[in-house]
């Protein structure tokens, strides 16, 4: 059984496409938000597939991009450790750190990254991720985030600055 991902819009619509025989067809999917987000469909060619509806309010494009993180503060046996930016933070000096996760997904709100050996990353934790973008420019991406989940393999992280006019992100998202 043939198998298609749909993105749900912000009004709760999602096109599906038959992906035997091309007919798309708009619906009204607010149902299964929070409920199902897997359904099976047969269209009017008799086909039948299954469709992943997608509720995210930012594209995510999957990747895997080296890149590097710091807490912004820790506490280690009752010493305060500051990490975050400060004036005399040198972008050549952080490029050059060991690579400490990849970079599974992104999108304009935020980041999936995977944590390379043992980490202490908890929700709510504030980090700061630096990583180059894979595309012609080899783009910039320093940002804070916010950690929002936390599995086995990957962390859930939100962008903390605002990031609509993020060109450079931007244009890399472009499907």
């Amino acid at each position: 059984m043939d198998e298609i991902k749909v993105f749900v819009n912000t009004a709760n619509n999602a096109v599906i496409v038959c992906p035997r025989c091309g007919l798309r067809k708009s619906s009204q999917v607010e149902q299964f938000k929070g409920v199902r987000h897997t359904i099976k469909v047969r269209c009017t060619c008799s086909h039948q597939f299954t469709v992943h509806l997608d509720f995210r309010k930012n594209y995510r494009k999957a990747t895997a991009i080296d890149a590097t993180y710091q807490k912004k503060a820790v506490e280690l046996a009752g010493y305060y450790v500051n990490l975050s930016r400060g004036e005399d933070w040198d972008e050549t000096r952080a490029a050059k750190q060991a690579v400490n996760c990849k970079i599974k997904n992104i999108s304009m709100g935020g980041i999936g990254l995977q944590p390379l050996g043992l980490h202490m990353i908890k929700e709510e934790d504030e980090l700061r991720v630096f990583f180059h973008l894979d595309d012609a420019k080899r783009s910039v991406i320093d940002r804070n985030v916010v950690v929002v989940s936390v599995s086995k393999i990957l962390v859930g992280c939100r962008f903390t600055e605002a990031m609509e006019r993020d060109q450079a992100l931007g244009f890399y998202l472009l499907p």
